[in-house]
């Protein structure tokens, strides 16, 4: 499918040569510029310019987490600027650059679990909002991927008057690339696996 390749194009593309355009994947498919984008959008429920700006937030993202400096991270990530870098991070998370990069040192994460039709999702928040939400099957594997990135934060359960406001955060499909599949009607690559694909489409 047109709009999975070019999915894939923005994911895979080199950070340092930029988010591709509109106008390779859409010429590949024979559509205007202006055509391409409406398809985008209709299939997606975003922009070309919103998926592309998620991807590199995830690329600044892990490159805090893996250790980079916050200036390495903005230039590895391909944002031109450290300000378009924190601009897209806030929109993920409510930690500054330096608190990721430090596994949230001094900071207390609280976190809260429930089930959905998705699985298993944990949401935790910082004392100035929703830093993340992760999905998955277990919930012991899921506190202690939580562990994993706030390697340096206390980790606290979150406390009943907390866990409603928590449990209203936004899951993973805030950028709904679950939408886009294979020509062939094959469910194609999700970050929380073709399963919870299939849920996704399923329900809508």
């Amino acid at each position: 499918m047109l709009v999975e390749a070019a999915c894939r194009r923005m994911a895979s593309s080199d950070s340092s040569e930029g988010m591709p355009g509109l106008a390779e994947p859409a010429e590949e498919a024979g559509l205007s510029a202006n055509h391409f984008h409406r398809v985008f959008r209709m299939t997606t429920g975003v922009t070309p310019l919103e998926f592309a700006s998620a991807v590199r937030s995830d690329r600044f993202l892990a490159g805090l987490e893996a250790g980079l400096s916050v200036t390495e991270a903005v230039y590895e990530a391909g944002y031109s600027s450290p300000a378009r870098a924190y601009e897209g991070l806030r929109k993920r998370t409510s930690l500054r650059p330096s608190e990721v990069r430090n596994g949230a040192k001094q900071k207390t994460i609280r976190y809260a679990c429930a089930e959905c039709f998705l699985g298993v999702v944990l949401a935790a928040m910082s004392e100035r909002g929703i830093c993340t939400v992760l999905l998955g099957d277990n919930r012991d594997e899921l506190v202690e991927d939580l562990r994993r990135r706030f390697h340096s934060a206390r980790i606290e359960a979150a406390v009943p008057e907390e866990c409603e406001l928590i449990r209203r955060a936004p899951a993973a499909v805030l950028i709904p690339c679950h939408r886009a599949v294979r020509s062939d009607g094959a469910l194609g690559g999700y970050r929380w696996g073709a399963e919870r694909k299939r849920r996704l489409l399923e329900r809508e």
